[in-house]
């Protein structure tokens, strides 16, 4: 075999092989499950309600009384045109005025309360005078017991007489004392009257002594002795008085949890008062728009007695509305939200509508108004009445057209997202399939918001990676696979 033919017998064999093997190798890639993919992309993710419902005529507002009671006049008829401000109806406020009465009568006693309190207060003067007033029976006091001392000492008369007037002595600066802090003191009250009786009992105690020294010099020493413990008695009694007054003082500094209270109770009787005057205020029932007034069931208060809606005497409580205010000039779209849904939807959010007669326009619209009692389906279900008000449409729309609503009820700018297809749960976990180098990895992540078709990713996840959509093919951790174009 010439060196030409063999070559070309090296090339066919090494084409063979390259071919079994791209054979093999394009066998094992079909056997692969082809799944679609999808990109984690960074968008706004509008978090929507959606509900169905029909066209109705107007706006409305229903009219609500501030407590329960009755209507003592009713002053428009049943589907009367009213403007804004117009009175609709007056409850009867007999029992309302005397809850004012009550209200006004509980906070003048609290606040008699407070001002007794007040008043009741001890002050630091209050406590320095009754201490000076101590401080002057003890030393009148001193002074009697020694001159009873002496002049129970008959041996020596003389000494007695020195005793005597030592005694004398002593009163008398005790009642400089006490007349020194009554002259200090610049206030005419009560401080003042006990620095009074402070110097009254020094000024009795001077007398007693100096009258018992001049007894003692014209009377016999037994005479004398009688006499000086008599002034000791009665000084000592006048000592105990002043430091009773004093504890008394100390004992009722300790006011501040009393008036605390005190306040507090004339902050609540002074609400409570607020709130029966608004309550008064507010009983005459007047119309917040221009529109038809609808009214009502109405109810008598005498049991067995049925009255006509709405007339003099109809019972009425705040829960009920016994006024409806519509204007028909505008229409409105009424939506029954489910009662899972019903607690993200406020007043004012934005919302769109799609009516089965134009299905090719969608109304831009806002929530106005959520009915707070709820009804029940033709299933069993519940759901809340939700209007939203239909304005700037140039379609031709009639009354009782059916649709679907969808209300935003929030909104993330930059939220990174892929299609909900994408997400599983498992163990109470949160997942996504990254599809890297035809593999697929289980990755765990955190979700958060979410709509019909795409779920918000908190962390994770990156931008740009590929996700594995679910579907028939049962998916697992580095499962090889082939990928559709990502979408």
């Amino acid at each position: 075999m010439s060196k030409k033919s063999r070559v070309i017998l090296a090339i066919v064999g090494i084409l063979t092989v390259a071919g079994i093997v791209g054979y093999f190798v394009w066998s094992a890639r079909a056997s692969m499950p082809e799944i679609e993919t999808a990109k984690a992309a960074t968008e706004k993710l509008a978090v929507t309600v959606k509900a169905s419902g029909e066209t109705k005529a107007g706006v409305r507002y229903d009219v609500y009384p501030p407590t329960q009671g009755v209507l003592d006049r009713v002053y428009v008829s049943d589907g009367e045109t009213v403007t804004a401000g117009m009175a609709l109806a007056v409850m009867d406020t007999r029992p309302i005025e005397l809850q004012v009465a009550q209200a006004k009568a509980a906070l003048s006693q609290a606040n008699a309360q407070l001002a007794a309190i007040n008043d009741s207060a001890v002050s630091p003067a209050d406590r320095a005078a009754a201490q000076a007033n101590v401080t002057a029976a003890r030393n009148a006091y001193e002074a009697a017991k020694k001159q009873s001392a002496m002049a129970a000492d008959t041996s020596t008369y003389a000494v007695q007489l020195e005793a005597a007037h030592a005694a004398t002595e002593a009163a008398r600066n005790a009642l400089k004392d006490a007349s020194a802090a009554y002259d200090a003191y610049p206030s005419e009250d009560s401080t003042k009257a006990a620095l009074a009786a402070a110097r009254a009992e020094a000024s009795i105690a001077y007398l007693s002594a100096r009258a018992a020294e001049e007894q003692l010099r014209q009377a016999d020493p037994a005479t004398a002795s009688v006499s000086a413990k008599a002034a000791e008695s009665q000084a000592y009694a006048a000592l105990k008085g002043a430091e009773a007054q004093l504890a008394k003082l100390k004992g009722n500094t300790s006011i501040s949890a009393q008036r605390a209270a005190a306040k507090d109770g004339a902050a609540q009787a002074r609400a409570a008062l607020e709130l029966a005057q608004k309550t008064l205020d507010d009983a005459k029932l007047v119309a917040p728009i221009d529109g038809v007034v609808i009214f009502n069931a109405g109810s008598s208060m005498i049991p067995g007695v049925v009255m006509p809606p709405l007339s003099e005497g109809s019972a009425v409580s705040p829960g009920t509305a016994p006024f409806t205010i519509m204007d028909f000039d505008a229409l409105s779209f009424t939506a029954e939200v489910d009662e899972g849904d019903i607690g993200r939807i406020q007043v004012g959010m934005d919302g769109s509508v799609t009516l089965d007669a134009f299905s090719g326009t969608t109304i831009n619209t806002k929530v106005a108004h959520i009915n707070p009692v709820a009804q029940r389906t033709a299933t069993g279900g519940t759901v809340f009445e939700v209007e939203l008000l239909l304005t700037g449409s140039s379609a031709d729309i009639l009354l009782g057209m059916k649709g679907r609503t969808t209300i935003e009820v929030s909104t993330r700018a930059q939220a990174l997202t892929v299609p909900i297809e994408a997400w599983f749960s498992e163990g109470g976990k949160d997942f996504v399939y990254v599809v890297s180098d035809n593999k697929l990895k289980k990755t765990a992540v955190t979700i958060g918001a979410e709509t019909d078709t795409r779920i918000e990713v908190l962390s994770g996840l990156e931008e740009g990676k590929v996700v594995a959509l679910l579907g028939a093919t049962q998916y697992r951790d580095g499962m090889a696979v082939r990928t559709a174009a990502a979408k």
